[in-house]
């Protein structure tokens, strides 16, 4: 939609283009540039609207809950971003892959729950602007183990988890909703894949 029109903005540079600005490649180029940063900027989830129905691990044990969903593919990963319809000051996201670059900050208060069926240690930060809580953890989520030939490696898929909001409630019935969703209810098998 956008690029509709920017590209009926360049047919009515041209039809006018004596006018308006003599080259107007130049000035459609620093108007896309322009409007890029501006939708960048105004968009709060990168990636796409999904529903969770497209993808089986999203399907929650509970009711419907109004969460909004977006997704943004990675060259090997996935990050999932989950907000609520009702509060804005509150939401969570997760990445799956091999390489979460996550690092506990050395200020944040560190807490030991269930999410699911796993044990997760967090990182719990109080901040001056809202949201004010935000937890982050990464744990080991699924492992692989591939045979090629006579070698055995090993491949870890790890989560990389954050919750935010305004206080400790949004943040616990947040995680209570991630615990009943279908990727952390249980804890998948070792996978072994043998390649030739």
């Amino acid at each position: 939609m956008f690029f509709r029109h920017i590209l009926a903005g360049a047919s009515l540079l041209r039809r006018y283009r004596g006018c308006v600005c003599r080259n107007h490649e130049q000035l459609l180029l620093s108007i896309c540039a322009v409007g890029t940063l501006f939708f960048a900027s105004c968009s709060r989830h990168p990636g796409v609207r999904i529903s969770p129905y497209q993808y089986p691990f999203l399907a929650h044990s509970g009711t419907k809950t109004g969460i909004i969903w977006h997704k943004y593919t990675g060259p090997d990963f996935d990050v999932f971003y989950g907000s609520l319809r009702t509060n804005k000051t509150s939401g969570f996201g997760f990445y799956l892959g091999g390489h979460p670059n996550f690092q506990p900050p050395g200020n944040a208060q560190l807490i030991n729950t269930k999410l699911g069926a796993f044990s997760v240690d967090w990182s719990e930060k109080y901040l001056a602007n809202p949201p004010r809580v935000r937890r982050e953890a990464v744990f080991d989520y699924k492992t692989r183990l591939i045979k090629y030939q006579d070698k055995q490696f090993k491949y870890i898929t790890q989560v990389h988890i954050w919750i935010y909001g305004a206080n400790e409630q949004e943040i616990l019935k947040l995680t209570d909703y991630l615990s009943g969703l279908k990727l952390f209810r249980e804890k998948p098998e070792i996978e072994i894949r043998e390649r030739k």
